[in-house]
């Protein structure tokens, strides 16, 4: 990972981090850039604005989400075991983004 990507991915980590445990509306880019520890201008080289930047948590997201089930699928040998993985993974992921916080925001 270049240092550019990895950067970019510090940001969007803390990012997702903060969202979750205070909603997106209460977290600044500021505070983001605070505790990602890069300067406003690093930000905007890689985001518009936050909503930019919440797109790219939601694509990420995404992404995870694919890749989880394309393993699950490939190492689950019974239709049982991919339901389970299925329904599992959504409570956690739900748990763990979708906070009260951010639930006040959408």
């Amino acid at each position: 990972m270049t240092f550019s990507n990895k950067t970019r991915k510090i940001i969007i980590d803390i990012s997702e981090a903060l969202f979750s445990k205070h909603g997106w509306q209460r977290v600044s880019i500021s505070k983001i850039c605070l505790e990602a520890d890069v300067s406003r201008v690093t930000f905007y080289r890689y985001f518009q604005n936050k909503n930019d930047l919440l797109q790219q948590v939601f694509i990420l997201q995404h992404e995870r989400i694919e890749a989880f089930y394309q393993k699950l699928l490939e190492e689950s040998t019974t239709l049982e075991a991919i339901m389970k993985g299925i329904f599992n993974y959504q409570q956690t992921a739900l748990n763990r983004f979708f906070t009260p916080d951010i639930l006040k925001d959408i």
